[in-house]
């Protein structure tokens, strides 16, 4: 499906250096400061937690789901429990048995770097389990790498805001009995405006998101829905009050 719109200017930081500790002020960066205001998407520009440094990151491996521990509250096993604010990042892939979520987020101001691994499911349908799971969160940003064999990959549902989905590649083409189905790979927030950035983002399988958000460069195979508010379970097709670059 595409769209045709006026293009806008969008730049996001694209390390943890410039996330964190941003440069002087340039014309670009007044550019985008202007532009997330406009959409009241100013939060974002602070969303990330201020303590985090490069070598405070926790790293996640299968090593580390089997013993658990990685926050309060993590048991040995998946899902794997993000408890706290922080960095975290993806030391190897991820395979995760049927019946149960990879990682479940019960945090706000949380960054996920998955640092070009994969996280696995098993290919079939089974409803509310996602790789990546973290409804009614705020503050969360989940970048790098692939995921296949949930649907959807990504849930952040309820008054989920302030998600940012950058440098993903999401396959949620599963096997039912009537055959291969491809389902929802985002769900970005449903009971509130997500105010949400995804960027860099390919899917097999839709997108949904409620709006006011931002999508730049990003391909989805069954197109993107933005969820109607109130929510009610219908949503039109993209876009409408959602702002984008390069959506297809």
């Amino acid at each position: 499906m595409g769209c045709a719109f006026a293009p806008i200017q969008f730049y996001l930081a694209d390390s943890v250096r410039r996330w964190h500790h941003p440069p002087e002020e340039s014309h670009v960066n007044k550019q985008t400061t202007t532009l997330l205001h406009s959409l009241g998407l100013a939060a974002l520009l602070t969303a990330a937690p201020v303590a985090l440094a490069v070598d405070g990151q926790k790293l996640i491996d299968m090593a580390k789901v089997a013993a658990g521990g990685l926050t309060p509250g993590d048991t040995p096993g998946f899902p794997v429990t993000i408890s706290q604010p922080g960095s975290y990042k993806l030391s190897g892939n991820l395979t995760v048995p049927p019946g149960t979520s990879g990682i479940q987020i019960t945090a706000d101001g949380v960054w996920l770097d998955l640092n070009g691994f994969s996280i696995t499911g098993p290919g079939t349908i089974n409803a509310g389990i996602a790789a990546i799971n973290g409804d009614n969160r705020e503050r969360i940003r989940v970048s790098n790498g692939a995921i296949s064999g949930f649907q959807p990959g990504i849930q952040f549902s309820g008054t989920a805001e302030l998600i940012t989905l950058e440098g993903l590649h999401i396959d949620a083409e599963l096997i039912s009995n009537s055959g291969v189905v491809q389902g929802a790979a985002a769900i970005i927030g449903r009971t509130v405006a997500a105010r949400a950035i995804i960027r860099d983002v390919t899917t097999k399988g839709q997108i949904q998101v409620t709006c006011p958000s931002v999508l730049v460069n990003v391909i989805s195979s069954i197109g993107v829905i933005e969820l109607i508010l109130p929510f009610n379970g219908s949503g039109v097709s993209f876009p409408t009050k959602c702002k984008g670059q390069n959506v297809f």
